[in-house]
């Protein structure tokens, strides 16, 4: 179980997403969970991640490109892990912009065909 699974079922076991009334909705940025964001010679897993709770003048409006498993690989061969000449550090950076406005209103996560990465929507 990742730790985005483990803390959602956490926090759902535990009530705190309804706690006093009150219910805070958490979302992460990257709707399909990259499957890993740290790769060291021993450890390949999803650490990071952009959480954001809705919000009526909050809206997701980008992510970036997560590079390809293919793309790490050539850098950094199965065993050998990162950082590298590309990639200098052994987390890969995520990145999310978001829109606050006064006026709009949201309800709920966004869909995925309205949030954009580098090369448009995300498949």
């Amino acid at each position: 179980m990742g730790i985005y699974q483990y803390l959602r079922k956490e926090i759902d076991e535990l009530g705190i997403l309804n706690m006093n009334e009150h219910q805070l909705r958490a979302f992460t940025a990257y709707c399909n969970h990259p499957s890993y964001t740290n790769y060291t010679a021993d450890f390949k897993n999803t650490l990071d991640y952009i959480w954001y709770s809705e919000s009526p003048n909050v809206t997701l409006s980008s992510i970036l490109d997560m590079p390809d498993h293919e793309e790490i690989m050539q850098e950094a061969p199965e065993g050998t892990g990162l950082p590298s000449d590309i990639y200098g550090s052994d987390h890969l950076k995520i990145e999310a912009v978001f829109k606050i406005s006064k006026d709009k209103v949201t309800a709920g996560p966004p869909k995925k065909d309205d949030i954009l990465n580098d090369s448009g929507p995300i498949d």
